[in-house]
């Protein structure tokens, strides 16, 4: 995988292939609604939304990880997402590594970017991008 769309589409794949078991999941084009997170799902009555950001590696230094932030809108939008009872995640994919990255929303700094220690520190689950892992996401966050 070379870039986030990529990610993106295959998430969307693997969402649909479990349709047949009650996990429904709409990519939202934030293009059309400002501060959106990119994945809204549900199964058995549970709901949640993750943002999703790629970076092609993290940092050999203690720089700023991401490109493209999470933005004010999209954190406020995920904290909403919460305060009606919901569950929501930042989700950062290394792609040179083949994995990505998924840690409550509450942990994404007010600048909206991570300094590599700060990123070490919070928790987080870590995923390959494979099918056999996406069902272990699936299990712990839904």
């Amino acid at each position: 995988m070379k870039t986030e769309g990529e990610f993106n589409a295959w998430m969307s794949k693997e969402y649909k292939r479990r349709s047949s078991q009650g996990v429904y999941a709409l990519k939202v084009s934030d293009r059309f609604q400002v501060g959106i997170a990119d994945f809204i799902v549900w199964r058995n009555g549970k709901s949640v939304a993750h943002e999703n950001k790629a970076i092609s590696d993290f940092p050999k230094t203690d720089k700023l990880i991401l490109k493209h932030v999470f933005d004010g809108a999209q954190t406020t939008w995920l904290e909403t997402f919460e305060l009606a009872g919901n569950r929501s995640y930042g989700i950062i994919v290394v792609l040179r590594l083949g994995k990505f990255y998924v840690f409550d929303r509450k942990h994404i700094p007010l600048s909206g970017n991570f300094k590599m220690s700060e990123f070490d520190a919070i928790p987080k689950k870590v995923f390959n991008i494979d099918n056999e892992s996406f069902e272990e996401f699936l299990g712990e966050h839904l």
